[in-house]
């Protein structure tokens, strides 16, 4: 990088006089010229698409960096009151400075303690806590709202800092943040979207091993167990979940509903309705579990012959998407002066303003006629 930078300058330097010549006020100054010629690869930095792979690639360290952080985070040994409180349980008039706790209360030292307290007292006055721990933990992700918080606003101004340091671009800047600011939410989304399908994977095989169960012999609660020990994460830590709440004095019911409302599944809030009117009115637990295990069957398969008969319209609607795209990011590179009048330019400017409202028409189009409502 250093040499990159410096074939972008002129090397100068003065030259001394003779001795007869010190007391002349001029002065001989030569200019050699770099030749960059031979050294094509010393000016990739100048070229404009090298320098957002750049870009790129200190975004990608940056968050890589933040990764290691938190795996150099101290850990503390869990309290009773930790544990009680993944059942449900909270201690009541608690304040929010003593969930991050050290010394003989448990709470956290040094500078990191302090930084998390704060950001959790701060944070909690606008309901911020209650909410990213809610997005978290449906997420499947062990790190605590405050620690989230703190990572997020310490990345977002390192990788604003960083971009605009080397780029000295106010708007990539301001594009970089933003991405910054997005991308967390979107991991959660995506790994909140993964767990959910690992869970509704597992589900029917869970309802028919408690259907099972039943018609050995064995209690609900002993069904349950047996599915803990039988299954894989995250099924297994839901319904271990459930167990730990009934076998903590928690109602039955009031434990179905809580993790239903945690894992906001469609299939898990039908096996919670019919448990919940089984237990009202009556009948054979052990069938209702099979029948609804049969129909959630029924129903992926059903949505994967749906899934299979509109994989030519799905992908024909990412190439129209992506087409336009990649061309004028192709156009970009291979004739660039010829492009570039669409943004130097207000009839160019008008065009892709026009350009880009229809796109967004047509992706919304293409979107409600591939999707199938079942």
């Amino acid at each position: 990088i250093f040499l990159a930078v410096l074939s972008s300058f002129s090397i100068v330097f003065i030259s001394p006089l003779p001795i007869f010549a010190q007391d002349s006020d001029d002065i001989h100054i030569k200019k050699i010229d770099f030749d960059t010629r031979n050294y094509f690869f010393l000016t990739l930095l100048n070229i404009w698409w090298v320098k957002i792979v750049v870009y790129a690639a200190i975004f990608i360290a940056v968050v890589f960096l933040l990764c290691a952080f938190i795996l150099f985070l101290p850990v503390r040994r869990r309290t009773l009151r930790d544990r009680a409180r993944a059942y449900g349980f909270r201690v009541e008039g608690a304040k929010v400075e003593e969930e991050i706790e050290y010394d003989e209360k448990g709470r956290r030292r040094g500078f990191i303690g302090w930084l998390l307290r704060t950001v959790s007292r701060v944070a909690s006055r606008r309901g911020f806590i209650e909410f990213f721990d809610f997005k978290l933990e449906r997420a499947g992700m062990r790190i605590r709202a405050s620690e989230f918080i703190t990572l997020h606003m310490f990345g977002v101004i390192t990788i604003g800092m960083a971009v605009y340091y080397f780029s000295k671009n106010l708007l990539l800047t301001i594009l970089v943040i933003v991405l910054a600011v997005v991308s967390p939410f979107l991991l959660l989304n995506i790994k909140t979207s993964q767990r959910l399908k690992r869970f509704h994977k597992q589900l029917p095989d869970a309802l028919q091993l408690i259907s099972g169960s039943l018609k050995a012999g064995y209690s609900f609660n002993q069904a349950l167990s047996m599915v803990v020990d039988e299954s894989k994460p995250p099924l297994s830590e839901e319904f271990r979940r459930i167990l730990n709440e009934i076998r903590m004095g928690v109602p039955e019911r009031e434990a179905l509903e809580n993790i239903s409302r945690r894992i906001n599944s469609e299939y898990f809030d039908w096996t919670v309705m019919a448990i919940n009117v089984q237990r009202e009115v009556g009948g054979n637990l052990a069938e209702l579990m099979e029948t609804i295990s049969n129909t959630i069957r029924e129903r992926d398969r059903v949505m994967n012959r749906i899934k299979a008969l509109t994989a030519e319209g799905r992908l024909s609607a990412v190439i129209l998407i992506v087409l336009p795209i990649a061309v004028g990011m192709l156009m970009m590179i291979i004739n660039r002066e010829y492009i570039s009048l669409l943004f130097t330019t207000k009839l160019g400017l008008l065009m892709l303003l026009v350009a880009g409202i229809m796109m967004i028409i047509g992706i919304i189009w293409i979107v409600k006629i591939i999707q199938v409502k079942y």
